[in-house]
């Protein structure tokens, strides 16, 4: 066993964890129609797919991708801008 993949594992866990805290927190409040996502037929029929294979709505699975994507990418920068 190589400790350092052990670690990094452990690393990218946390990491992780610590995003899906930071989005559900950002989620808490009153949801708004935020947008209209544009798709064409063969789009659209591949997320409602992908969302039914999931187990989810297709609200939920596009929001489950969006946001956790959202959050590491601009969460940190977003928040120092609110300061």
């Amino acid at each position: 066993m190589v400790e350092g993949l052990d670690d990094s594992s452990e690393e990218s866990d946390a990491k992780e964890m610590m995003l899906g805290k930071l989005v559900e927190k950002r989620a808490q409040g009153r949801y708004f129609n935020a947008a209209t996502f544009r798709a064409n037929d063969e789009q659209i029929s591949l997320l409602r797919f992908a969302a039914e294979k999931s187990g989810k709505s297709l609200q939920r699975y596009m929001e489950g991708i969006l946001m956790p994507a959202t959050e590491l990418n601009f969460g940190q920068e977003f928040d120092k801008q609110q300061q």
